[in-house]
């Protein structure tokens, strides 16, 4: 089986990363509105992990399982990404690849960069 796999340092706590990677905004970067996907979430009671199964959507995604786990690592958090159980590493896995990649930079600059609104003048 294939497999995708990311290691990103934030500069964050882990509970801030935690939060952003539940929230709804988040996963609609993830998976656009026109994208028609079916996720279970499997790491209900996990402390320090976000984990789905794919259950319906592109072919290539059904069966998969997409894992985040985030841990502390001095002044940062550290995020582990994995996206589990491709059949087969295709160019469609390829181009997930480079999305996962942006969507996890997303979530560091969402977090290491406050909003205009946010920086005192």
């Amino acid at each position: 089986m294939a497999e995708i796999v990311h290691r990103v340092h934030v500069s964050a706590a882990p509970a801030e990363v935690l939060r952003a990677l539940r929230e709804q905004t988040l996963r609609v970067a993830f998976w656009p509105v026109e994208t028609k996907l079916c996720m279970r979430t499997t790491a209900n009671g996990e402390a320090s992990k976000v984990a789905w199964s794919c259950v319906e959507g592109p072919a290539e995604w059904v069966g998969t399982d997409i894992s985040i786990d985030v841990a502390p690592d001095g002044d940062e958090t550290v995020v582990r990404f994995s996206h589990r159980n491709w059949r087969a590493s295709t160019d469609f896995m390829a181009d997930c690849a480079t999305s996962w990649a942006r969507v996890l930079l997303g979530l560091k600059s969402q977090l290491e960069i406050p909003e205009p609104d946010d920086v005192l003048v």
